[in-house]
């Protein structure tokens, strides 16, 4: 999970997207942050906004990797 989520070349779009966000944001791009764990992230809006955008990373990393192929 950890080299699909911080280090797969498939997902690195998204992956810099959430970087940035992150990086505004205030906060390191870390694994347990990625995953919801942030309880130490004051004030209530900058965890939100975390949440908010690590979900739309694992939502994209999710719709991806579940693609099913069509058959030309």
């Amino acid at each position: 999970m950890e080299h699909v989520l911080l280090h797969c070349p498939q997902f690195s779009d998204a992956r810099n997207r959430l970087l940035v966000e992150f990086d505004r944001l205030g906060v390191p791009f870390e694994l347990p942050l990625l995953l919801g764990c942030v309880a130490e992230v004051w004030p209530l809006v900058k965890r939100h906004a975390v949440l908010k955008a690590g979900l739309r990373f694992l939502s994209a990393v999710y719709a991806r990797a579940h693609v099913v192929p069509v058959d030309g």
